[in-house]
């Protein structure tokens, strides 16, 4: 009752403040709706955007027009309207105007195949195999790679298999103490590899949806595989019954997703915070945040999640743990239903490269959305807010000082450098500063940073994590 209290604080706060925003933006003149579109993140970004349709009023467009004049695909799915919308400004919006004109790209779709369970997005090329509701094919078309081990044999002697990418597994644990807290020894290993109900569920425009329904042992699952118009993801959105209990009596069974990409020598690297941490694939099992990612030279895949955090890599393969039946201290803890979504991102280069730390912050950080009216404002659409000038220095957090200025007002930036490289950023706030100085933690000064035209000079160490003071008249 308190979490749902404060869950309900935190949505009002948040609406109140969208709401504030929004009415500050110029949204443009004109009737009809706009649909006002936030990037919480420091950096340029494409992403889907879920509006609910009753507060479109009694429209059905066709596709939205930015403040660009460039003209979207929309999708409906049930009461929403679904668009990817692009090139987000850094910490700023961008306008949509629901129309009735065909996109630009002249309705252009993500192509699926209800026979053979296929998504294509012109980027990605994904089969679902239908008994085990596994990736049994994922084809980078971009860089001509196929993820999938080729089969070997021919005839009756050819290798099958259900699927390496997405496979579900039930490991069951030998009782042992405090087991929330440890996992115990695996006694076997079960793979959900038939049972499953796999079929096309959307195709449109703007995503296409393979849907995965199974019961497994006293639980159930539904799942959806969802891969949107020019994205470089696989979005896994999963929804669980689990009614599963483990005892100091018998084993008990834990729920994890494997993915075996077909790569050569890998490394598996770990996001810690402020990080990504290498560490040995020996299958041991290791926290990780909203990533862990496995690349060869010159490619690798990321998983990504929106709140799960017990990884593993044993040699080529990448898991992530689902829900386990602990029982002790408390003796149920997992019972109930969950959801969560985790991603795969196949990407060429390696994490770095690839910026599988800003995929999985956008995972995590969605993009919010404000239905208002159209009317003048002081904040331009499709103009960044703040950003930072690094290919990997990274805006943490932003947020008004503690101690305010007798005239005039600061903000605080907290800015880290996320690759393990030195490296020099710059620092381009969307309005005017009159001073910048460094400060601690805990904002205490330390010393005055450099103002170079409109942006603040910083020089950040390895992983260095610096806090910002920037004062405005």
């Amino acid at each position: 009752e308190q979490m749902e209290r404060m869950m309900r604080v935190a949505q009002q706060s948040t609406a109140s403040a969208l709401s504030a925003l929004a009415s500050a933006v110029d949204t443009g003149v004109g009737e009809g709706p706009r649909i006002v579109v936030f990037n919480p993140l420091a950096w340029e970004r494409d992403d889907v955007v879920h509006v609910p349709l009753g507060e479109l009023g009694d429209i059905a467009p066709i596709a939205v027009e930015d403040d660009q004049g460039r003209r979207l695909p929309v999708q409906v799915l049930g009461d929403e309207l679904v668009f990817v919308a692009k090139d987000i400004p850094s910490l700023g919006v961008r306008v949509y105007r629901p129309v009735s004109e065909l996109a630009d790209d002249g309705g252009a779709i993500v192509r699926a195949d209800p026979q053979g369970n296929v998504l294509d997005n012109g980027v990605l090329r994904i089969r679902v195999h239908p008994a085990s509701g596994a990736l049994d094919q994922l084809v980078d078309l971009e860089a001509g790679r196929d993820l999938v081990e080729p089969k070997t044999g021919r005839g009756p002697e050819a290798k099958m298999d259900a699927g390496m990418l997405n496979r579900l597994q039930i490991l069951w644990e030998q009782p042992h103490p405090m087991s929330a807290w440890n996992i115990g020894d695996i006694t076997r290993v079960d793979h959900l590899i038939t049972g499953a109900q796999v079929q096309v569920t959307e195709q449109g425009p703007v995503r296409g949806v393979v849907e995965v329904r199974r019961r497994f042992l006293n639980s159930s699952m539904r799942q959806r595989i969802v891969l949107y118009r020019g994205l470089r993801r696989i979005d896994f959105e999963t929804e669980i019954d689990w009614h599963e209990r483990g005892s100091a009596r018998q084993d008990a069974p834990m729920l994890r997703v494997t993915f075996s990409p077909f790569l050569g020598y890998t490394r598996a690297t770990f996001e810690v915070p402020f990080a990504g941490l290498e560490r040995p694939a020996d299958g041991r099992e290791v926290p990780a945040l909203r990533w862990a990612d496995l690349s060869e030279d010159g490619y690798g895949v990321s998983l990504l999640n929106d709140g799960k955090y017990g990884h593993q890599a044993h040699g080529n393969t990448l898991g992530l743990t689902l829900l386990r039946a602990s029982y002790e201290p408390d003796n149920n803890p997992d019972e109930g239903l969950h959801r969560f979504t985790y991603s795969l991102y196949p990407h060429p280069g390696d994490w770095r490269e690839a910026g599988t730390d800003q995929r999985a912050a956008e995972l995590n950080q969605p993009v919010q959305v404000v239905v208002t009216d159209g009317h003048a404002g002081p904040l331009q659409p499709g103009r960044s807010w703040l950003r930072c000038e690094s290919a990997h220095a990274r805006v943490s957090a932003v947020k008004l000082a503690e101690d305010q200025p007798e005239e005039g007002q600061a903000v605080i930036v907290r800015v880290y450098e996320a690759h393990g490289q030195e490296t020099d950023a710059r620092l381009l706030p969307g309005w005017p500063v009159t001073r910048a100085e460094e400060v601690d933690l805990v904002e205490r000064p330390l010393a005055d940073l450099a103002i170079e035209g409109d942006g603040v000079l910083l020089h950040l160490a390895p992983h260095e994590i610096r806090t910002v003071k920037l004062y405005t008249s």
